[in-house]
C-alpha cells in the first residue's frame, strides 16, 4: 500500500478526527486502510479496539491489530505488544518470550521505554539467554533517551565490566 494518495488522505483524516476526540469518525477512516494494509492505520484501530473509542472495546480484536501493525514493524505497536507483553494487561497475558521480540524491535526503532525493557530482559535472562552484552546496548538505547533506570543500570554494567569493559568514568 503506498503512503501517497486517497489512503494516505484518509489515515490522515483519520489522526485529525482522532486527535479531536472525533472517534467515530476516526474508526470509519482508519477501518478500510488497515484492512488494505497500512501500519499506521492498524495502529489506530487496535487503539480504539482497546480503549473503546469510536467502537465497543474489544482486545481481541485490539491484540489482531496491534499484531498486524507490529508485523510491519510499526513502532508504537511493537511497543504497545512489549508493555502487554511484559506486565500481561488487558489484551494479553505476561509472556516474556514475546516480550524480548517487541522489546527488541520497538528499541531498535528508537522507543526508550521498550529499549529499558528489552535491556532487562537481556540482562537477567528473561525470555532470552541471558547476554549481557545485549543488555547493555538495550541499556544504551534507553539512557541515551534519558530513561533514568537504564542510565543507572548501565552505570552498573559499566562499573562491574558486565556486557561491557569495566571502566569507573
Amino acid at each position: 500500500l503506498a503512503f501517497a494518495g486517497e489512503a494516505w488522505a484518509d489515515v490522515q483524516a483519520g489522526v485529525e478526527a482522532w486527535n479531536k476526540g472525533d472517534y467515530r469518525t476516526a474508526f470509519d477512516q482508519f477501518k478500510p486502510d488497515a484492512e488494505a494494509g497500512d501500519a499506521k492505520a492498524q495502529f489506530y484501530l487496535a487503539e480504539a479496539f482497546n480503549l473503546g473509542r469510536g467502537t465497543v472495546q474489544d482486545y481481541a480484536e485490539a491484540l489482531k491489530w496491534y499484531r498486524k501493525a507490529a508485523e510491519q514493524a510499526h513502532p508504537e505497536a511493537m511497543e504497545k505488544l512489549c508493555t502487554a507483553h511484559f506486565f500481561g494487561e488487558n489484551i494479553i497475558r505476561k509472556d516474556e518470550i514475546e516480550a524480548a521480540k517487541m522489546c527488541a524491535g520497538a528499541a531498535k526503532a528508537g522507543k526508550v521505554y521498550p529499549a529499558f525493557l528489552a535491556g532487562y530482559l537481556y540482562d537477567f535472562g528473561k525470555g532470552v539467554a541471558a547476554d549481557q552484552a545485549q543488555a547493555a546496548q538495550f541499556y544504551k538505547i534507553a539512557a541515551e533517551g534519558g530513561n533514568a533506570d537504564a542510565q543507572e543500570a548501565l552505570g552498573r554494567m559499566y562499573f562491574f565490566g558486565q556486557g561491557v569493559a569495566q571502566d569507573y568514568a
